[in-house]
């Protein structure tokens, strides 16, 4: 399937549930970038069957409500423009889930602190965020981290097992966990790439019960974007723009989303097996 054809499709379902209007200020910029648009087309299958088809003669439901963190550093805070302005890929998430959950009870909290590490206050931030005496706070925690570090030095493996640390914090909380992984950016030398791609395999290849992965590297890519695109989503190589933001946002909520469908077609196949 071609890429519009693709987004075609899918803003036609939109227009099926009666968000059609909604839906083309929503996901506008998957088009300005193939690699996206490759990644949504693998999603637009799965989201018919399960959204606009049935299981066992019952029409598959999601959850009408969620409250989600989003944990991290400045690719978190929406850092932009030297940090004159900021622009939270959170916004477009709560924004694309509604849509896409027809609910507008998600909530999503942003805990973006600019130049921390993994090394640095994630644990301790985490902590004030997941206290363990009160019990689960959030039905997800997004948490995205290793881009300051690396920058500043640190190995693949010191940060994974920092990493591991922050993701137990929430994961003790009874919240489910997406980790997201280290994106591309300006820095290309030999030596970062090959380090980026340890600490993203790392990532890729961790497993723990609630735990689950999201590639963000290949979604939103840098050195093979041309000029037009790469200005328009990337900031200073490092940060990305308001509508890089939203990009972001949007290939999150639509990877949420998957995640979603098949955890509530888990629960019942296991009903249908227990009956």
């Amino acid at each position: 399937m071609k890429p519009m054809v693709g987004l075609w499709c899918y803003c036609y379902l939109i227009f099926c549930s009666h968000q059609f209007v909604q839906a083309c200020s929503v996901f506008p910029y998957y088009a300005c970038c193939s690699a996206t648009a490759t990644f949504l087309n693998q999603s637009y299958a799965s989201y018919f069957e399960t959204t606009m088809g049935t299981t066992g003669g019952k029409k598959i439901t999601s959850p009408k409500s969620l409250k989600i963190l989003c944990f991290g550093d400045s690719l978190t805070a929406g850092y932009t423009s030297y940090g004159r302005e900021h622009y939270p890929y959170a916004d477009s998430l709560r924004k694309d889930l509604e849509y896409m959950l027809s609910s507008s009870n998600i909530k999503v909290e942003v805990a973006g602190l600019s130049g921390d590490q993994v090394q640095g206050q994630y644990l301790q931030r985490i902590q004030e965020k997941c206290p363990t005496d009160k019990g689960r706070l959030y039905d997800w925690i997004l948490i995205m981290g290793g881009t300051n570090d690396l920058g500043w030095g640190q190995t693949p493996e010191v940060i994974y097992e920092g990493l591991k640390k922050v993701w137990d914090v929430a994961l003790n909380t009874g919240a489910n966990v997406l980790a997201l992984n280290v994106p591309e950016g300006a820095a290309s030398s030999p030596s970062m790439i090959e380090k980026r791609n340890m600490l993203n395999a790392m990532i890729k290849n961790h497993e723990q019960d609630r735990f689950y992965t999201f590639d963000l590297y290949s979604k939103i890519p840098y050195a093979t974007l041309d000029k037009a695109e790469r200005d328009r989503l990337w900031d200073d190589g490092l940060h990305l723009t308001g509508e890089g933001y939203k990009m972001m946002g949007d290939v999150i909520a639509v990877r949420l989303f998957e995640i979603l469908q098949e955890q509530t077609n888990a629960k019942k196949r296991a009903s249908t097996t227990s009956d």
